[in-house]
């Protein structure tokens, strides 16, 4: 997958699908797109600090922080969703049958690189970034029936326990990265 096709899934959903269902895809390439959409974010997320707090005709909410503090959250939002991106698929697919869905661990991993496309693309954009998480949401409901078998009856419930299994990794992983963003930040005072 390349960067035509993150534009292709938040622009044309369902053609995008289907053009990923028929093709032949590897694990090893999905992975690799994930951690492409993962790093290119976070990536140009810290450029955009750097210049925004370097210069002062740019703004950028909370610069008042400094590049520091700024450098080391997206540092730890980007090995958060690193992990999301290994753990979630796996976790999805086992929970894929209390739905009555298909463990499919490869399907999962499908659909969440899928899904998360415009969340990941839209991190680098501040407010831009809630609504691009709505639309994962959307696309994470609409194509649960398909990579995975949920019926329709199933398809809220699945879909509002996975987004909760996301809040839950996010918080934990936020709760190992406290104490040492903290430590950063103390000794670099």
């Amino acid at each position: 997958m390349q960067l035509r096709n993150a534009i292709e899934i938040i622009l044309h959903p369902e053609n995008e699908w289907l053009r990923m269902e028929e093709q032949e895809t590897e694990r090893r390439s999905l992975l690799r797109y994930g951690m492409t959409c993962i790093v290119l974010s976070h990536g140009l997320l810290l450029l955009w600090i750097f210049i925004s707090t370097s210069n002062r005709g740019v703004s950028y909410p909370h610069t008042s922080y400094g590049p520091l503090y700024l450098s080391v959250a997206v540092l730890f939002r980007f090995a958060m969703n690193l992990g999301c991106l290994f753990l979630l698929p796996s976790l999805i697919a086992e929970l894929a049958p209390s739905f009555h869905g298909t463990r499919d661990s490869f399907r999962a991993l499908k659909l969440y690189v899928f899904a998360m496309t415009p969340a990941w693309a839209g991190m680098i954009f501040g407010g831009l970034g809630i609504l691009s998480g709505f639309y994962s949401i959307y696309l994470l409901w609409n194509y649960a029936d398909v990579a995975l078998d949920i019926p329709p009856l199933k398809k809220v419930s699945f879909v509002v326990t996975i987004v909760f299994l996301l809040m839950i990794l996010q918080w934990i992983f936020y709760a190992m990265a406290l104490p040492i963003a903290d430590l950063v930040l103390k000794s670099s005072s």
